[in-house]
């Protein structure tokens, strides 16, 4: 069962103002099957994602999902701090280098760096309902595993 450190161990001021964070690379790769149970090829280029447990969904920053070229396959009304808006909702493929993990499918497009946010990538419960994840925020520890292939 792999697993990899999420938090700030022995820094919880750290993990109370930045969140749980895993690197992640973004992409897609049109040849990928997820019947071969291959990883797809992307760019290695890893972004910081948080793991957030508020957000059913997981969403890219819109300008990444742009520059990467990922396709736009709906728009979607999603709902954020500020109410109600309308998102591009891409086609894309996560790889989780740390869990040897990847998943892939719809990801909302919403403005993290124009919000002054740190983090490229949200990653929602659709992430996490494949995941052990153990929060201590008294030492500033977050230990994520993950069970089985994908």
């Amino acid at each position: 069962m792999p697993e990899i450190e999420c938090g700030f161990e022995n820094n919880s001021n750290i993990l109370k103002s930045l969140g749980p964070t895993i690197n992640l690379q973004i992409g897609f790769d049109s040849n990928f099957k997820p019947e071969n149970k291959v990883r797809p090829a992307l760019p290695e280029i890893e972004y910081h994602g948080l793991i957030d447990t508020g957000a059913s969904n997981s969403c890219i920053d819109s300008d990444l999902a742009d520059a990467l070229q990922l396709p736009v396959i709906d728009q979607q009304t999603m709902a954020g701090a500020q109410g109600q808006f309308k998102a591009n909702i891409y086609l894309a493929q996560l790889y989780f280098p740390g869990l040897g993990f990847y998943a892939y499918g719809r990801v909302g497009g919403v403005h993290l760096l124009a919000g002054d946010q740190s983090h490229l990538a949200l990653l929602g419960r659709d992430f996490l309902q494949h995941m052990k994840m153990v929060y201590d925020g008294s030492t500033g520890s977050v230990i994520l595993s993950r069970h089985g292939n994908n």
